[in-house]
């Protein structure tokens, strides 16, 4: 099944045009990777499938509703939800409290759902923490966020999107300053959710061991453009691809 079909997207800010004419689908199941140099487009490319920014031209269609328009909000209430670059965490407040303003996004439990807010409060926490054990987080849910280390302060951006109980997930450089050891765990992690909770994912990310260690299928963009997608090894070997990475001389070689 189709489940994210982004058609002819375009965003132009003043007279730059950050991303030019990109489409591309996501099916049920997949782990996406979104790959490209620096000032490929890519957070651009998110913003605008996420509600952070509108598009200037083109469509984004989620589980087949017209999503363009609509408030990030409203998106994540619908089941897409998204980590940033930087973590967006509240420091001085403990990581479960963390946790649970995550399933805000989740309607089922949300205050609009008819439940007394002792008990809506129970359901959250139980949620939060469930998502905090799958990153390796419930036993550090009494700190202060900013009492964590960098590797976790990561870890909990993603479970705080999690909690939102989405049926896709995007991530924006989720292994961003982590060392080789951070990274892998968290790739792990991920391999773990995908497989227990069925979430479909999206990554922008530029280490590319663990873009090719866990995406089935990856999108290259370049200058705003979509220039090569398919496998990981049908990408690594597209000149194009190449040539956007190392130049014009290592893609003839």
């Amino acid at each position: 099944m189709t489940m994210l079909e982004v058609s002819g997207l375009k965003r132009v800010f003043g007279g730059l045009v950050a991303v030019r004419d990109v489409s591309f689908q996501v099916n049920e199941g997949d782990l996406l990777g979104l790959i490209g140099p620096n000032g490929a487009g890519k957070t651009t490319l998110f913003n605008v499938i996420s509600g952070v920014l509108r598009p200037s031209a083109g469509s984004v269609r989620f589980l087949g509703q017209d999503i363009s328009r609509l408030p990030a909000n409203r998106i994540v209430r619908r089941g897409l939800s998204r980590t940033f670059q930087a973590a967006t965490l509240y420091p001085e407040a403990s990581v479960i409290e963390n946790a649970v303003r995550g399933t805000f996004g989740a309607s089922r439990i949300g205050l609009w759902s008819g439940l007394s807010p002792a008990k809506w409060r129970a359901e959250a926490e139980e949620k939060a923490l469930h998502v905090l054990d799958l990153f390796g987080l419930s036993r550090r849910a009494g700190l202060k966020a900013r009492e964590l280390a960098y590797g976790e302060q990561r870890r909990l951006g993603v479970a705080i999107a999690l909690a939102s109980e989405p049926k896709l997930l995007m991530l924006d450089e989720p292994v961003a300053g982590l060392n080789p050891e951070e990274a892998s765990e968290l790739a792990s992690v991920l391999r773990r959710v995908k497989a227990e909770r069925g979430v479909t994912m999206v990554l922008v990310e530029h280490h590319m061991r663990t873009v090719m260690g866990l995406c089935n299928r990856i999108v290259v963009l370049d200058h705003g453009t979509l220039i090569a997608q398919g496998s990981p090894a049908e990408v690594v070997s597209n000149p194009r691809v190449i040539e956007a990475y190392l130049g014009k001389d290592a893609a003839h070689a």
